[in-house]
């Protein structure tokens, strides 16, 4: 069962650039329904638009989610269900997915194999987007953006802006507010297949498995 409360006042569902949105949701998974997996997950979303002069628009997008077990002992959260950061359309510059609480465990069945960080997902996410949108080419819908992403997802013995993931050689965690960062750019064309969306991000935040930059390309407007 899903509720879920939108305060929409965007002068544009598509393309906005003025107005706000503030959004949240109640999700809950009863043993009552069927349920194999027992939760309850809860959202918040705030999206600001400010129209600039020259055709600049400043976007902003805040998220913040939690989920709980009712029955954390014999039943734990699913990892189908947990939180994990990364990608297009959370923190661009890290892979989709990557971002999550680990836990050690082997690489292989080999009793010499060494150990490996495994992603488990959080129960506690936050993530933030900062977007400066100019003109490029405005009578064929083409846009250039230049994004600011930080956000982390945090596991249930972390509180949030807190994080141990990214240690150091004593163990203890390295990211400033316990959020990953990242900046980069890319161009948007709103073409008659729809939005198109070609970007590139630089991790601030990076760990051994993290590239230098990642070029991403999906189809359909972030926020």
């Amino acid at each position: 069962m899903r509720f879920s409360f939108n305060y929409d006042k965007r002068d544009n569902r598509l393309f906005p650039t003025a107005g706000h949105l503030e959004s949240a949701s109640a999700e809950f998974a009863p043993s009552f329904l069927g349920s194999q997996n027992l939760f309850q997950r809860y959202r918040l979303i705030e999206r600001r638009y400010y129209p600039l002069p020259l055709g600049l628009v400043f976007k902003l997008n805040a998220s913040l989610g939690y989920i709980r077990s009712t029955d954390p002992v014999n039943r734990p959260i699913a990892i189908s269900e947990k939180f994990f950061a990364g990608g297009i359309n959370s923190l661009r510059g890290y892979t989709l997915r990557s971002i999550s609480p680990t836990i050690k465990i082997a690489s292989s069945r080999d009793p010499d194999a060494g150990q490996i960080d495994f992603p488990v997902g959080g129960n506690k996410e936050f993530i933030t987007n900062w977007e400066l949108e100019f003109p490029i080419v405005e009578s064929a819908g083409v846009r250039g953006v230049l994004f600011y992403d930080a956000g982390n997802t945090f596991s249930e013995t972390e509180n949030l802006f807190q994080s141990h993931q990214r240690p150091d050689a004593n163990g203890n965690g390295t990211l400033p507010l316990g959020l990953f960062h990242s900046v980069g750019t890319g161009l948007r064309w709103f073409s008659p297949l729809g939005p198109l969306r070609f970007e590139v991000g630089f991790p601030l935040t990076r760990r051994p498995v993290d590239d230098a930059y990642l070029f991403e390309f999906t189809i359909g407007n972030f926020f």
